[in-house]
């Protein structure tokens, strides 16, 4: 306001409601200005369009009196978020790049310490290309569709946007196989794509909101290490009941300020840079989540009539239903689960159909099997006895009634443990089933209804399984081999739905097996990414005749080097960079190690790896991929080779028309029959006529050391060699530095174990093994033995021989033994310094040495003569002469309570009986991996206890108060007196032995090293003398007759 010391009106006043206001009138006070601020503008289009559509305009502004910088507005929107300084002479000049639309900009400069001192000028930028232009404006109150691209070491974009609920997928472009997975291991926003190529797609459903990091398993690391990204999912309704809305648009020449978003003519987002000023823009707002009807428009911040509005109806926050993860199966992917429990079955009668799975889950602790009645035929099944824990899966192919049972615990016919499984034909008047399940947030009361391809479906509402979790649901829909869409929505929140999309079986073709073809194994080429210090991946099996690629990635030079030195299979890269690529291709099967000569060697150290080699033709046989079509099928296919059966059939159908299948087939040259049958209906097949290639054998051999001995009293060690040929002959040779012995045969598998005894000298020895009957076909090893001379020994060994003299010393009696020398006599210092008479003879005893007996340690070393490393050190304490020796705080205890441990074992206690003493501890520990309970026979009195069904590593304790025979049991595997897992603690008085627990204590200062005696009734305990604690608290306890 002017302050010039006059009357003024201040009014507030709504700004729709123009009625809606209040005012008062106050004076200002004079302010006196010595010196005013003062600006002039001149704005003048210095350069034409640019390749973003925008001219620069130059502002020349002129300053007196001016504050510390200037801001400046265009068409009324800031331009620059900091203040520009001014020139110090006065004259400033600013570029400034604006949108060339071919309008008349206002451009307006206001001092940034005086807002009222301004300039403005106007100028008419050029027109550059189309005019801007937003349309298509459209919000999203549903889940939307991102797209991450899955690019050559990285995500883009990297970090993403979105409301939980939405769906992200993943696209790979590069050309190098990559995973998108979860940081989280677990739980509903958990995945894992699995290595996958160019072209391939991944669809990620988030359903929680937060942070959820992935990374790609080969080139990143969980935490954001290396190849990795984040998805933030935000909710869709906020605590304060706003939600997050997608919002996109598509714009033409979009102005560099970006634009804004109005909700209602109120701004609630802005100013936000376009992520495309030419093309669409996607992002997240937040609106009131009323369920109310709201327009929504976006502006161009620099031309105003560069905008557009749409009409939307917000989400209803106050009932923030959600329906989570709907999936729809079909066929074998319906599983309907049967617990296997203790002696029963649950449910013991089920209903099915055919081509659907049922998985049987052991939940019991006790080992059970799932046999069917039937012992042959397509459903004929028989799971073996299993443990708590296991599955087993199945697939019924043919209508009708199906029974089973338990084979320990049941029999045919419904005995015992038993229970039915009721198929129906997965085709019913031209419908097939579908499994819906799906989660729910405050699912309403009113349940859910589903539709069919937008079709409401009879029967419902449905009442939901739980509104606030897991729900399934099964419908019908029609087998007409069609694309369709279930749709489950909330009854009372009508944008609490999802919506999922199914391939129906065709149930009126007819069953028809096509197009079987058989493609063998072809050699391909394997990734190695050379990263900076280390290989990725590190270990890598091929099949020989692959190529090998190295591709290098990091940052720091390396080469790919191979261990070995000569043969056929040696390579060396040198050093090389960033996006180099070296290839290789082995032609010997075995293991290849390599590494990188500046940052690894020979033998694994360091940056290193290995290449594993198979002959595809081991074994005679070549490996290869089954493929065909399939079309009105039932639920499981049989395959013959040569006229035998697989032993895998009957295989279960996918489902998707289109079937693969691993094959391994004889590698001989010649022709074989290949047949695939549908289960159910015999005469829909197809059959195959294949020649294999045929594979001829080559001999190899390779030898390791499996272990080596000690070295034994003749200086000698004795070697395991491990052969291991492929084509062999008869057997092998074995060659030591020249010297031929052998042979030894190879055992049925192609292996041989060697033993081989060697002088313990120091030096290389030379191995080569060679087949027996085929030339050239050997391996060699060079091994180092070890030196069995054994090094020179000295002991030294001191003894307190007596206490202080009058000088304060105190004797000692040192002795040396020296083994394994030819040294005749030692020399011994003391704290440095050689005693006197040293050196002795070794071999004549102890020697008298006086220490100073000041209360320290003092070291002691002896030296072989003319064997300097032939020495030993010892430290000694001297007692404190001029302290006399104390021992005091002398205190006894008897009938300390002892602690013993039963070890509670799968169906058993061990000891079975334990014997203690009244007063004593017994602790169970648990070690087995079924519960059990230790339960007393007793039911009343002092030693009654029961500790309850406990699992591996819980203890638990009694403490027995009465003399006597005490049993015990398992309640699940034992019964009183005796029976199955049971135990018995006998507790005897503690006077039955005669003999009474005795506990002496005391302290002691300025004690000698020999230690101190203990005598009771003037008789020395055994073990005397006892050695004094290092803390000066000593403790004895020993047993001693009872007799008052």
């Amino acid at each position: 306001m002017a302050g010039d010391s006059s009357q003024h009106l201040l009014m507030v006043r709504d700004q729709t409601d123009t009625s809606c206001l209040a005012q008062t009138t106050f004076v200002t006070p004079l302010c006196v200005v010595s010196q005013p601020c003062a600006l002039s503008l001149n704005a003048t289009q210095t350069a034409g369009c640019n390749a973003d559509n925008e001219v620069e305009v130059t502002l020349e502004l002129a300053s007196s009196f001016a504050g510390s910088g200037f801001y400046v507005s265009v068409d009324g929107n800031t331009y620059n978020a900091t203040p520009w300084p001014y020139d110090a002479d006065g004259l400033t000049t600013v570029p400034i790049l604006l949108s060339g639309n071919g309008s008349v900009r206002t451009i307006v400069v206001t001092d940034a310490d005086s807002v009222m001192c301004t300039a403005t000028d106007t100028v008419l930028v050029s027109s550059c290309g189309p005019p801007c232009l937003v349309e298509q404006v459209e919000v999203h109150t549903g889940s939307s569709r991102h797209y991450v691209e899955v690019k050559d070491f990285e995500f883009v974009p990297a970090q993403l946007e979105v409301i939980a609920g939405d769906t992200v997928t993943f696209y790979w472009t590069g050309a190098i196989e990559h995973t998108t997975t979860s940081d989280a291991t677990s739980g509903p926003d958990s995945w894992d794509s699995g290595l996958l190529g160019q072209g391939a797609t991944y669809d990620v459903v988030i359903h929680e909101a937060g942070d959820h990091p992935y990374y790609c398993i080969p080139h990143g690391g969980p935490g954001g290490i290396g190849m990795a990204g984040v998805i933030h999912a935000l909710p869709p309704c906020t605590d304060s009941l706003m939600a997050n809305v997608h919002l996109s648009f598509e714009v033409t020449s979009g102005s560099s300020q970006g634009f804004n978003v109005f909700l209602d003519g109120q701004q609630i987002a802005g100013p936000l840079s376009y992520t495309q000023p030419q093309g669409r823009n996607d992002l997240i707002v937040q609106v009131p989540g009323d369920g109310d009807s709201h327009a929504l428009t976006v502006q161009d911040l620099e031309t105003s009539f560069c905008a557009a509005t749409t009409f939307f109806t917000a989400p209803d926050c106050s009932g923030p239903c959600q329906i989570l993860d709907l999936q729809a199966h079909v066929g074998a992917d319906i599983v309907h689960v049967v617990e296997v429990q203790d002696f029963e079955f649950v449910p013991a009668v089920l209903s099915v159909r055919t081509g659907e799975t049922i998985r049987f889950e052991w939940t019991g602790a006790i080992p059970h099997s799932t046999t069917s009645d039937a012992t042959t035929g397509p459903d004929a099944w028989n799971s073996g006895i299993l443990p708590q824990g296991s599955t087993y899966e199945l697939v019924l192919s043919q209508p009708g009634t199906h029974p089973y049972y338990c084979i320990p615990h049941g029999g045919p016919g419904g005995i015992g443990m038993a229970g039915v499984i009721e198929a129906q034909p997965a085709c019913d008047s031209g419908l097939v089933t579908v499994q819906l399940t799906f989660g729910v947030t405050d699912g309403s009361p009113a349940g859910y209804r589903i539709y069919l391809d937008g079709v409401l479906l009879p029967g419902g509402p449905f009442a939901y399984d739980d509104p606030m979790g897991t729900n399934t649901a099964f419908v019908q829909i029609p087998g007409d081999g069609q694309l369709h869409f279930l749709t489950v929505q909330d009854v009372e929140t009508a944008f609490c739905a999802a919506t999922v999309q199914v391939q129906a079986p065709d149930c009126g073709a007819p069953c028809a097996i096509s197009g079987l073809s058989v493609a063998l194994s072809q050699n391909t080429t394997h990734i190695v990414e050379v990263k900076d210090f280390e290989f990725v991946p590190k270990n890598l099996d091929i099949a020989l005749g692959d190529t090998v690629r190295f591709v290098w990635t990091g940052a720091i030079e390396h080469t790919t080097t191979s261990d070995a030195t000569s043969g056929p299979d040696v390579w060396d890269s040198g050093l090389l960079g960033t996006g180099a690529t070296y290839e290789l291709v082995l032609t010997t099967p075995g293991n290849h190690p390599y590494y990188c000569i500046p940052h690894g060697g020979p033998g694994g150290i360091g940056m290193a790896g290995t290449i594993s080699v198979t002959d595809p033709c081991a074994d005679g046989m070549v490996a290869g991929t089954l493929t065909f079509a399939t079309q009105a099928t039932g639920s499981s296919y049989l395959l013959w080779v040569d006229g035998q059966a697989d032993a895998g059939n009957p295989h279960p159908y996918t489902g998707n028309g289109q079937e693969s299948l691993p094959l391994s087939l004889p590698a001989d040259g010649q022709t074989h029959q290949i047949v695939v049958q549908d289960a159910s209906e015999s005469a829909c097949a197809d059959t195959l006529w294949l020649t294999t290639p045929a594979c001829y054998f080559s001999c190899s051999l390779s030898a390791n050391v499996a272990s080596v001995s000690a070295c034994d009293s003749l200086d000698q060690v004795t070697l395991t060699f491990e052969l291991a040929a492929t084509h062999g002959g008869s057997g092998l040779w074995l060659t030591v530095d020249g010297q031929q012995a052998g042979p030894w045969p190879y055992d049925s598998t192609g292996h041989a174990l060697v033993e081989w005894t060697l002088e313990g000298d120091g030096l290389a020895h030379t191995f080569v093994f060679a087949d027996a009957d085929s030339a050239g076909c050997s391996d060699t090893l060079v091994w180092q033995a070890p030196d069995c001379t054994p090094p020179c020994s000295m002991q030294l060994h001191a003894v307190q021989a007596g206490g202080c003299n009058a000088a304060l010393e105190v004797p000692f009696e040192v002795e040396a033994v020296a083994t394994n020398t030819t040294a005749t006599q030692w020399r011994l210092f003391a704290d440095g310094s050689e005693v006197a008479g040293s050196p002795f003879d070794i071999g004549s005893g102890p020697q008298p040495v006086w220490l100073p007996g000041d209360g320290q340690s003092h070291v002691l070393v002896a030296q072989a003569v003319g064997d300097d490393p032939c020495t030993d050190t010892l430290w000694v304490a001297t007692p404190q002469c001029s302290e006399p020796c104390q021992l005091f705080d002398f205190g006894h205890e008897l009938n300390v309570p002892t602690v013993h441990v039963v070890k509670v074992l799968d169906f058993t206690f061990e000891p079975k009986v334990l014997t203690v003493t009244t007063g004593d501890v017994v602790r169970w520990v648990w070690e087995g991996v079924v519960p059990h309970t230790t339960t007393s026979d007793a039911v009343s009195g002092p030693d009654v206890w029961n500790s309850g069904l406990l699992g591996q590593g819980s203890v638990y304790e009694v403490t027995i108060t009465e003399a006597g025979a005490h049993p015990y049991y398992c309640i699940p595997h034992g019964a009183p007196g005796g029976i199955g897992m049971a135990g018995t603690i006998i507790a005897e008085a503690p006077c039955d032995d005669g003999l009474l627990t005795l506990s002496v204590s005391f302290r002691n200062e300025n004690t000698g090293q020999a230690g101190f005696i203990i005598e009771a009734g003037g008789i020395a305990l055994p073990g005397t003398p006892f050695s004094y604690d290092s803390t000066g608290f000593n403790t004895v306890t020993f047993a001693w007759p009872g007799n008052g």
